[in-house]
């Protein structure tokens, strides 16, 4: 297949070498599972990604745990915390 400007292979896009600084997070859409940190830039939606630019890639854990599992453990977590706290004030 050959193009006007006489290139004959397809170029692939590539990211700004700059690389932008706000990461957003990546999930999926139907099991709420977070996929990884992505480096984005801009303002608009996310269309594409490039391997570059992902910054921790959660796919290869070993057990799945939704967002609210995480959040309602850590809930628990910090109560405990506040318990031993508030127990031991009581004590002194």
């Amino acid at each position: 297949m050959k193009f006007k400007n006489g290139a004959t292979k397809l170029a692939m896009a590539k990211p700004n070498p700059k690389g932008p600084v706000r990461t957003v997070q990546i999930y999926c859409a139907k099991c709420k599972f977070q996929l990884f940190k992505y480096r984005k830039g801009g303002k608009g939606a996310l269309v594409k990604c490039f391997k570059e630019r992902i910054v921790e890639d959660y796919r290869e854990r070993i057990y799945y745990e939704k967002p609210s599992e995480i959040k309602r453990r850590l809930k628990k977590r910090r109560k405990a915390v506040l318990d031993k706290l508030k127990d031991k004030e009581e004590t002194n």
